[in-house]
């Protein structure tokens, strides 16, 4: 099957739509390729987003890690270029709040991964290498 953008040079992509980047991998067709594969339903597929960055409703840049987990009994999961490419979207553009944009990920995810368990910040890198450096300085958190 051929892929949006697995092996081609990556443009920069402007999208209204930012989950029509995301290029969907039906688990029951990869499978049927390979004699020796059995569909597994434990299990889970973990991607890290170790560099997820976001400005806020100021315009305030932040980086932050993010977990995204999908359970093995998905009928789909997202090819990892696409998915790359789909939160590199984010980058300079504003958003509210992080929960604003941990629901556009849960709803732009689910819209092809039927049975998503979690979108969710492991911690906000941004803030801590600040309190850290603050802390160096001696300047208190207020």
């Amino acid at each position: 099957m051929s892929r949006k953008y697995l092996g081609k040079k990556s443009q920069k992509i402007l999208s209204k739509n930012q989950f029509s980047i995301l290029d969907p991998i039906d688990r029951s067709i990869e499978i049927s390729k390979y004699d020796n594969l059995t569909p597994s339903i434990f299990g889970k597929d973990i991607w890290n987003a170790y560099e997820f960055s976001y400005l806020d409703k100021n315009l305030i840049p932040h980086l932050a890690v993010l977990e995204i987990v999908i359970p093995m009994n998905s009928s789909k999961t997202v090819e990892s270029k696409s998915m790359k490419l789909y939160l590199n979207s984010f980058y300079n553009q504003s958003y509210v709040s992080k929960k604003d944009i941990l629901n556009i990920l849960q709803l732009d995810l689910s819209k092809y991964i039927i049975c998503l368990n979690s979108v969710h910040t492991i911690s906000n890198v941004a803030h801590s290498l600040i309190d850290a450096v603050n802390m160096n300085l001696g300047i208190k958190k207020i």
